[in-house]
């Protein structure tokens, strides 16, 4: 079985193929600038994301890799996961002493989590665009304002995008078109209605 050296940070590092399909992998970086090892061909990766890419590379080494094709990262569109169903959208407080302020026809929030009905996605502002992930789970107590009450129906309407950045995603729900965003000026996220 041949292996493959890449170099980071001056250092070499030696990698085991992939278990699956024999390719090489490459270093991702998800939100929060943690690593991920991801196979360059099958998109099987790391289970969890690392603070350092050696850190990942350990990882990847030791066979801590899953191969259920549905790592999200953010040089992937989210799209084709959120039209597959959506359960419920929650938003984290934005400060304690004014959780959920209101401005401009929306609220502000510090992040969201969209529960689809095959993954956890978590979205974080950066700047002008959207990162996000899939996560395994979420917080309850962290995550307490929804898009809209249990039991409504919210459907995925559209992104927009600028190059591989993620700038909205929009839902319905019930007939109302909610959006995310990224809000700059507050470096936090943005929930408007159109």
């Amino acid at each position: 079985m041949s292996h493959i050296i890449k170099k980071i940070r001056g250092v070499n590092i030696e990698f085991q193929p992939c278990p699956f399909c024999q390719s090489f992998p490459e270093w991702v970086i998800v939100p929060g600038d943690d690593y991920i090892m991801r196979c360059s061909s099958c998109r099987a990766s790391t289970k969890v994301a690392r603070w350092t890419p050696e850190e990942a590379a350990a990882d990847w080494n030791s066979n801590e890799i899953e191969n259920d094709h549905f790592t999200i990262t953010e040089d992937t569109k989210i799209d084709e996961y959120l039209k597959q169903g959506i359960k419920k959208v929650l938003f984290s407080e934005y400060s304690i002493i004014e959780p959920f302020p209101v401005t401009g026809g929306g609220f502000l929030c510090s992040s969201a989590v969209i529960v689809a009905d095959k993954t956890t996605i978590h979205i974080e502002p950066e700047k002008t665009h959207l990162l996000y992930d899939e996560i395994s789970g979420y917080g309850h107590d962290y995550y307490t304002r929804p898009i809209a009450e249990e039991g409504n129906k919210i459907s995925f309407v559209k992104s927009k995008w600028r190059k591989d950045n993620l700038l909205s995603i929009s839902f319905n729900c019930n007939g109302r078109i909610m959006t995310i965003s990224s809000y700059a000026k507050y470096d936090c996220l943005i929930i408007s209605e159109v």
